[in-house]
């Protein structure tokens, strides 16, 4: 008789070695038609490269396009994407979690005491 706990052990190291691939998609919302899309090893960091794949999506609209709404997950929250978004003047939403929220205001504090 075969036992649950041996069935797992079997399978453990079968499905460890499978390859894991994650999408990082570009839609147009109007049209849901996809503009730009990387494929990435699922060990990469979700923010590793945002910038310049923000960069590519913008050099892929339409010279007509005047104005951009960007939404992304908290992975692609970081100080070089943010850059990017408002050197193109573009509007954004990024979900974050507030979990250090008292470390949030202390830093927009010195920020603003920076300008």
């Amino acid at each position: 008789m075969v036992h649950k706990r041996e069935l797992i052990r079997d399978l453990i190291p079968k499905i460890k070695d499978k390859r894991v691939i994650t999408h990082s998609p570009s839609f147009i919302a109007e049209t849901k038609d996809c503009l730009h899309s990387w494929f990435r090893t699922g060990g990469a960091i979700t923010g590793n490269g945002a910038p310049e794949f923000i960069k590519e999506c913008f050099s892929r609209l339409p010279k007509r396009v005047w104005r951009v709404f960007v939404r992304a997950e908290s992975g692609f929250f970081n100080g070089a994407l943010l850059d990017v978004l408002f050197d193109t003047k573009s509007e954004y939403l990024i979900k974050v979690n507030m979990k250090n929220l008292a470390s949030l205001k202390m830093l927009a504090k010195m920020t603003k005491s920076d300008r």
